[in-house]
């Protein structure tokens, strides 16, 4: 397995974690991690003013490390983006620009901006979106189009558990 494949069954992974945490009773919030070509999603976003992931050791902020999966884990009840490398090091925690027309064909009426940005973000840098939604599904956006569905909880019922558009 290549190491962005890696990156991104490590990334679903964190979010799955994250999803069953708020079907449990945490508080809900929609998170978004980018996952592979990271220089031309950092171009195309904005850093937060105070960025908590900046200026620390790529060591601390892999996705294999568990301090750092904890950590992002914590991190993710702001609400914004994480831009993921290929290796799997969580690089920045941005804000989108939003969805520019063009990004994405599919955009659903029950989408919200994360989904549109989600979208968009990986139609137009060919980067992979996986979005945890505040109703705790995890969904996984490649080339602008929503690739898969997850919804942890539903495990003892294949059918509502994953879902691979067509």
């Amino acid at each position: 397995m290549g190491s962005l494949a890696l990156a991104l069954e490590r990334t679903v992974s964190l979010a799955v974690e994250i999803a069953r945490e708020q079907r449990n009773g945490r508080r809900k919030v929609g998170v978004t991690f980018v996952v592979g070509n990271s220089e031309e999603v950092l171009a195309r976003s904005r850093p937060l003013a105070l960025d908590p992931l900046r200026g620390h050791p790529a060591r601390l902020k892999h996705l294999d490390e568990p301090g750092a999966r904890g950590t992002l884990k914590q991190l993710a009840r702001l609400g914004e983006t994480f831009v993921v490398s290929d290796e799997g090091v969580a690089l920045s925690v941005v804000r989108l620009p939003g969805s520019p027309s063009g990004g994405s064909d599919e955009a659903r009426p029950s989408w919200d901006r994360l989904h549109e940005d989600a979208a968009s973000v990986s139609g137009l840098t060919g980067a992979v979106a996986v979005v945890v939604s505040e109703d705790s599904v995890v969904r996984v956006f490649d080339g602008g189009r929503l690739v898969r569905e997850i919804c942890p909880g539903h495990e003892s019922d294949p059918m509502l558990c994953e879902r691979r558009p067509s």
